[in-house]
């Protein structure tokens, strides 16, 4: 027999013990097997099947197992789950996986926010086990960032320098620091941080960076030759493509207008509806990331400096919703999404927060 006949016989076996043999052999004769690894792990996990220690084992082993094969696939949001069940199932053995490596800093900005607090958990977990490996305090950090969360990024970063010196040489590693210190306001600190990145030998998207956000702090405080100097040099490094944005870093940021605790409650109120799971029933991976990205900025306007300009970029994220699928349910929570966001805002057409917070330079 073929594994995909064992495969087969289990699924039409009524008893689960049985299913579950078939399943293994389905696996036995292919190590790849997504579907019979799927199988066996969701039976085994029932709670009205009982299975025997060496079974218990093996659901420990797929549930890793399937966290490779799906982060070989790239599918990061379901690779962390199954990461995340071995590691409750198993004990800390199962955290040994390469984790900085799972994610790369291009994959935390896709990142849906349900990862979140596992992907945090993982890359606390591997420090501790591997306290000499670096990506991982940047890559956390990173995640901190995504998650509005300034000042935990900070001291992360802080800590990691402490421990690691090889930092000091890291251009992209003072451009995180810099866009810390310039979330909590610390120009000085950001100022300082973003020349040590330019004294570097940054790479030509580093570089261009750090002028771009030195073109920011100096027109911030009235110093428009050094900020257009910066200015300047950014436009060469990547052309003038991207003129708008150039641009707004001299225009003045609208006022800071925090969210009261009323209004809080207001998107309070709006995340149960994201998080039932009979909304995710029948949906895409796709439409779930989607479904994620409008969570992660709901959650950021419940934070303590949380302002208008954290309510208009989630109020973006639900309008910029792609593929909306033919279900009503879904369709229903983003129209009372929408038109909650919308009445709560003071002023129409708010400008939305600059991108000059972003910690990340790119790949490393």
């Amino acid at each position: 027999m073929q594994a995909r006949d064992y495969y087969e016989q289990g699924l039409s076996k009524k008893n689960a013990q049985a299913a579950l043999e078939d399943f293994k052999q389905a696996i036995l004769l292919d190590e790849n097997y997504i579907e019979a690894y799927e199988a066996f792990y969701k039976l085994g996990r029932r709670m009205d099947v009982v299975i025997s220690d060496a079974d218990i084992e093996k659901l420990h082993d797929y549930a890793f197992r399937l966290g490779v094969l799906y982060q070989i696939q790239g599918r990061i949001s379901e690779s962390l789950e199954r990461f995340h069940d071995a590691s409750l199932l198993g004990g800390e053995k199962y955290i040994r996986c390469d984790i900085d490596r799972l994610l790369e800093p291009q994959d935390v900005a896709a990142m849906p926010a349900v990862a979140m607090d596992f992907v945090i958990y993982a890359y606390k977990k591997f420090i501790e086990l591997c306290p000499e490996r670096a990506l991982p305090y940047y890559n956390v950090a990173l995640v901190y960032q995504k998650n509005n969360q300034a000042e935990a990024a900070l001291a992360v970063l802080l800590k990691a320098k402490d421990r690691l010196k090889e930092f000091d040489f890291k251009s992209y590693y003072h451009l995180a620091l810099g866009a810390a210190y310039l979330a909590l306001d610390d120009i000085g600190n950001a100022k300082k941080s973003y020349h040590s990145a330019l004294d570097l030998e940054p790479t030509k998207q580093e570089k261009s960076k750090a002028h771009m956000e030195l073109a920011f702090i100096y027109q911030k405080a009235n110093q428009s030759e050094e900020a257009k100097l910066h200015l300047d040099q950014a436009k060469a490094l990547v052309g003038s493509v991207s003129a708008g944005l150039y641009q707004s870093f001299f225009q003045p940021a609208p006022p800071m207008v925090l969210l009261t605790a009323e209004q809080k409650m207001e998107v309070q109120g709006l995340i149960p509806l994201l998080t039932d799971k009979e909304l995710c029933v029948g949906l895409t991976q796709e439409v779930i990331n989607e479904l994620g990205n409008i969570y992660s900025g709901l959650k950021a306007c419940l934070n303590d400096k949380a302002k208008e300009s954290d309510v208009v970029a989630a109020l973006k994220k639900a309008n910029n919703f792609k593929n909306i699928p033919d279900n009503a349910g879904v369709q229903k929570v983003l129209e009372t999404i929408k038109t909650k966001l919308n009445a709560m805002l003071s002023l129409k057409d708010a400008p939305l927060a600059s991108s000059h917070i972003s910690l990340g330079a790119g790949s490393h």
